[in-house]
């Protein structure tokens, strides 16, 4: 039975009428990812003729209020659409909208920090939609997102493993299913589970309305696990521009061509404003940090990073504390340890980061602070970091990306032994391509810091070998070059 079918027919109309104001936004575009620029006009001029003629087409008045919600949501205006959202919730008698008014009052209330009435609002919306048995797809989407708006990254994808093997899905509802288990696996560092995943969908799926984003997510995967070939094959799929030269600046940084890859980021940025626009930047500085162009890759990393009054939904928090460590990192890189600490002091008071980020934020932060002196302080923050990736490691999740923030933790904080064991457990874990003269460097200087010369030269050996052109294979290579 179709999952339409289960709903009477004034809900039906309600929730067409609100797919049919939803697809502005694809009208608007031509059948394109509309621009964020875009997005936040055409809120303003749906809000504009919700206020100019309060009347007209009342029948669909909560349908276009709902729709008109979501896009002030998507552009940072949470009190607009709170104040759209708050009357649905006292005068609609029909349960399935007030529990979709619920569920989006949670995402405008949690961009505004508002944490306890979000998560109120998400389980009183949850809780009706389920008893008014609405479609399973938007259920099961909704529920990981309220977890991952949480911060329980490894909650989210649980729910969203469990709903794939359901009968009882639509095609268009798994295959957002699917997209969204993709994203959760890869912020996971789950490349192997992404890619098993992935290499089972159908054509079908891939040419579907979910498709992009599908061959987008299995682009990354690929790159990341060093199969360019796959990884370019899937790529010319992709119609849109943006889209293209996004995949491709990350395919040539997985191949080691860093300058091709700054350029083909900086194509992409130079065509429009779009929802991969923050990955093209990040891409950006990454390829500088690899080729030691430092200044510049400051300056871009830092004119990015968002004022620490500034709020927002998880989306918008998740990117600014990967700026906020990726600028940390740049200075980690030119040895200004004050300013990566007040980075990563920043990115600490974030709320409701995932559990990886957050143990990225500590360990980062504990080899800062060793390098201050303040050794005390730095124990806190690794013990913080340790917790975190012993219980990420319960679930199998982010193979020896953990013990390799620890180990470069533990070589900060003066801890040699230590940071030899944990960065010879993440190369024996399994890491991906082009962490791996990361891992081998910061090892080879693990055992400088023992007196143990001839191991350290076999680990800056390692480095070089991998054949993954880095900054790390440059300062192995000129470590191997010392007399």
């Amino acid at each position: 039975m179709s999952e339409l079918a289960i709903i009477p027919a004034t809900a039906l109309l309600i929730l067409l009428v609100w797919r049919l104001a939803l697809n502005e936004l694809q009208w608007a575009s031509r059948g394109r990812i509309l621009p964020m620029g875009g997005r936040r006009r055409l809120a303003q001029s749906m809000l504009a003729r919700r206020r100019r003629f309060p009347f007209f087409g009342w029948p669909f008045r909560d349908a276009r209020a709902l729709a008109c919600a979501d896009l002030l949501t998507q552009t940072g205006q949470y009190e607009e659409a709170e104040c759209l959202l708050r009357p649905l919730l006292g005068r609609h008698r029909d349960i399935r909208v007030v529990g979709a008014a619920r569920l989006m009052l949670a995402r405008a209330l949690d961009g505004q920090w508002r944490f306890d009435e979000a998560d109120a609002e998400s389980d009183s919306g949850l809780q009706l939609l389920e008893n008014a048995g609405f479609p399973a797809g938007r259920l099961v989407l909704e529920r990981a997102e309220t977890y991952r708006r949480r911060g329980e990254e490894s909650e989210a994808l649980s729910v969203l493993r469990r709903a794939l093997v359901r009968t009882d899905l639509s095609p268009a509802a798994r295959d957002a299913i699917s997209s969204q288990y993709l994203y959760s696996c890869l912020q996971l560092r789950l490349y192997g589970s992404a890619l098993d995943f992935g290499r089972g969908l159908s054509e079908g799926s891939l040419t579907g309305p979910a498709g992009w984003s599908l061959a987008y997510a299995m682009v990354l995967a690929y790159a990341r696990a060093g199969d360019l070939e796959k990884a370019r094959s899937v790529a010319s799929r992709l119609r849109e521009p943006v889209l293209q030269a996004a995949a491709e600046a990350h395919i040539l940084s997985a191949e080691g061509a860093h300058e091709q890859s700054v350029l083909a980021a900086r194509m992409g940025l130079a065509l429009t404003e779009s929802p991969v626009h923050s990955q093209l930047r990040i891409a950006v500085v990454m390829a500088l940090m690899r080729l030691q162009r430092l200044e510049e890759a400051r300056s871009l990393a830092e004119s990015a990073v968002s004022p620490s009054s500034a709020r927002g939904t998880a989306d918008v928090r998740l990117e600014n504390a990967v700026w906020l460590i990726t600028t940390a990192r740049v200075c980690v890189m030119q040895e200004d340890w004050v300013a990566a600490g007040g980075y990563l002091e920043q990115a600490a008071t974030v709320p409701r980061l995932g559990e990886y980020l957050r143990a990225a934020v500590r360990a980062y932060h504990a080899g800062v602070l060793g390098r201050l002196g303040r050794i005390d302080d730095a124990r806190v923050e690794y013990d913080d970091a340790q917790e975190v990736v012993a219980r990420l490691a319960v679930d199998k999740i982010n193979g020896g990306e953990g013990d390799l923030l620890l180990g470069m933790a533990s070589l900060m904080m003066g801890e040699a032994p230590r940071a030899e064991q944990l960065l010879s457990q993440a190369l024996a874990k399994g890491l991906e391509r082009t962490l791996v003269p990361a891992a081998f460097y910061h090892l080879g200087l693990a055992f400088e810091a023992q007196g143990r010369a001839g191991s350290a030269e076999d680990a800056f050996r390692s480095a070089v070998s991998v054949g993954f052109p880095d900054c790390y294979t440059t300062m192995a290579e000129r470590r191997l070059e010392r007399p």
